[in-house]
């Protein structure tokens, strides 16, 4: 039996619970829930998620404290996009083929694949047993799970089968979906009802999630992500984005320069760490982030030097201190 008293409970220390990105934005165990609109960027920011827990660095901002083991499936997609996106992906995050990621990442893209039923559980179950993955990202809800995504009885289903493969395998699970038509009230206005805004079911888009975020797009490539349920406590205010001429999402709270100039402190840092730090960052590749770095060398923003203890090796340092 799993049932304790409250004295067996008090007598031990209580748990530490792992955070996967904080403040309690994924938990060990726990349940994030993003939906929008379609084509607005949720696919990409599946993506980024994953990255960024497999290499334990800030997702929009959000810390990532140790790097994960993360499997996403992609099951909305065309499977040469996916893996192209993935090219692009891994460019902005300096990952290449010798490049250590901290914990191992795997893409699956399986368009056929339903948890809810006897050979889609299976074959779930043997990819979170083959991979050891502690997150589990899946990419559209409605094409993982048989039946109707707005019917009680198979959200229900498809709820009991997620919450199973939380309780047997301690996995965290992310589920990215879509949002309703929306109402277009008076004068063409759009109304936005929150939670109500995601298609399906109360019981998988409502009442399963610890954590759901709206991706809300707002016109020329900004994007907000509005927090909409938060159980473990406040996460914070809404974040802010844009998509870059790569198709990739980067903050958008403050100006480039200034976020960039914040990585920096008075003692140098290791060139190619800190080019990474802003690749991720701003959502751009490597490359990019090297032009970058040139155009404050040259505004005598920032200093580089040679590493003395690696030949061959720069250092960065931000000189207004």
């Amino acid at each position: 039996m799993s049932y304790k008293t409250i004295q067996q409970i008090l007598s031990s220390s209580p748990p530490i619970v792992e955070q996967y990105i904080e403040p309690k934005v994924l938990i060990e165990g726990s349940r994030l829930f993003i939906f929008g609109a379609t084509g607005v960027g949720k696919s990409i920011i599946g993506q980024n998620i994953a990255f960024s827990l497999a290499k334990a660095v800030p997702w929009l901002g959000l810390k990532v404290p140790k790097p994960r083991t993360t499997l996403l499936i992609q099951g909305e997609i065309p499977q040469d996009e996916f893996w192209n996106r993935c090219h692009v992906m891994a460019e902005a995050y300096g990952v290449n083929l010798d490049e250590d990621l901290g914990a191992p990442l795997y893409m699956w893209h399986n368009m056929d694949l339903q948890f809810d039923t006897r050979d889609g559980y299976r074959s779930i179950c043997e990819a979170i047993e083959d991979t050891g993955c502690d997150v589990l990202i899946a990419d559209p809800l409605d094409k993982v799970m048989g039946g109707s995504i707005d019917t009680g009885e198979d959200s229900k289903k498809a709820r009991d089968v997620f919450d199973r493969l939380i309780s047997e395998y301690g996995i965290s699970f992310v589920l990215i979906h879509n949002s309703r038509q929306g109402v277009i009230g008076d004068g063409g206005r759009k109304w936005n009802f929150g939670l109500d805004e995601a298609r399906g079911h109360t019981i998988l888009t409502q009442n399963w999630p610890d954590v759901s975020a709206q991706l809300i797009g707002k016109g020329e490539g900004e994007l907000v992500l509005r927090w909409e349920k938060h159980r473990f406590g406040e996460i914070g205010p809404d974040i802010k984005m844009r998509l870059n001429v790569e198709g990739l999402l980067m903050q958008a709270e403050s100006e480039p320069k200034e976020q960039v100039l914040s990585l920096l402190g008075k003692e140098p840092v290791e060139a190619a760490a800190f080019k990474e730090k802003i690749a991720v960052l701003l959502g751009v590749s490597v490359r990019q982030a090297e032009r970058y770095i040139e155009s404050l060398i040259a505004e005598r923003k920032v200093k580089a030097m040679p590493d003395p203890r690696a030949r061959n090796k720069r250092l960065y340092v931000r000189l207004d201190w």
